[in-house]
């Protein structure tokens, strides 16, 4: 059976990977983020989000949270879900993961106004509390919305219901956690080590750009990234 399209338009760590994996378990074919598509949509091409809209079922993280307006217009049939999270804990979260200026710089310049989540606490609060009152406002009074909580269990259900699926799980997992003590903090270091190949990941990735050029590195990347989440999808279950 198709399924229908899902949008995840929350915010960064508001729960999205952790999201993202719930839907990979229950078959879905998931992709974000996707960064690299947000440059293109500033020049207002939309050619290759069209290409991810039509390969995949589940859309996370950049830049999905940003275009929901268009992806309301081109699937007003999809399924739209916000995710909430306690203020006090997602600047937390947000400050712990990205500090002063890490990870995806350019995207949260454009978003929140800056990369420096330490000194623009209050703008960083303020981009939440308004991104997350537009899209309530956009989707009021739209069954094909729901607002959610990965801290609720019961969410993890009446998220199936909202889905129209039979009930397979009772609770969410919890991925992508921020660190919270240094023990924590240097197995997470460790993990991240091993999975970079202690440096090989990176040595290669910079290699292919240099040898390919960044354009078509970055189809490379897409190409690889579709059929290892379809490959994934299978083991997740």
């Amino acid at each position: 059976m198709k399924k229908n399209k899902v949008f995840i338009i929350g915010l960064h760590k508001t729960g999205t990977t952790s999201l993202a994996y719930f839907f990979k378990k229950l078959g879905y074919l998931v992709t974000g983020p996707d960064t690299h598509l947000v440059a293109q949509i500033e020049k207002n091409n939309f050619r290759e989000v069209n290409r991810f809209l039509d390969a995949y079922d589940v859309f996370q993280d950049d830049p999905w949270y940003m275009i929901y307006p268009y992806l309301y217009r081109k699937f007003p049939r999809a399924k739209f879900i916000l995710l909430e999270r306690n203020e006090s804990d997602w600047i937390k979260s947000v400050q712990s993961f990205y500090g002063v200026d890490r990870y995806n710089n350019a995207v949260r310049r454009k978003f929140y106004g800056s990369a420096n989540t330490l000194k623009y606490e209050k703008e960083y609060l303020h981009k939440y509390r308004s991104h997350t009152n537009e899209v309530k406002e956009f989707f009021k009074n739209n069954d094909n919305f729901i607002s959610i909580s990965i801290a609720n269990d019961d969410d993890a259900v009446k998220l199936q219901q909202f889905l129209n699926l039979r009930l397979q799980f009772t609770s969410f997992p919890h991925k992508n956690k921020t660190p919270k003590t240094n023990k924590e903090l240097k197995r997470r270091r460790v993990k991240n080590k091993i999975k970079d190949g202690f440096g090989l990941k990176r040595f290669i990735k910079k290699n292919l750009k240099k040898r390919l050029g960044y354009k078509n590195y970055i189809q490379l990347r897409t190409t690889i990234r579709y059929y290892r989440t379809k490959a994934r999808r299978f083991l997740v279950k």
